[in-house]
């Protein structure tokens, strides 16, 4: 994978702590991070981030795979 989701996860976890510690939002974090959960739980933590598109079809009501039925 170019960028395993565990790792991601680790990153999201870290930017979104610093910018909470200077009183910082950062929305397109948090939404990436939920996400990469998706990700996690669908298809483990060596998943590729691009399976992020996985998780945004899920939450469109389409399958995780395209081509799935």
């Amino acid at each position: 994978p170019m960028v395993e989701v565990a790792k991601a996860l680790s990153l999201t976890s870290h930017v979104l702590g610093l910018a909470k510690s200077t009183g910082a939002s950062v929305k397109a974090y948090e939404v990436a991070r939920e996400h990469l959960k998706v990700v996690e739980s669908h298809a483990g933590g060596t998943a590729d981030i691009n399976e992020i598109y996985g998780a945004v079809r899920l939450e469109s009501g389409l399958p995780y795979e395209n081509g799935s039925q």
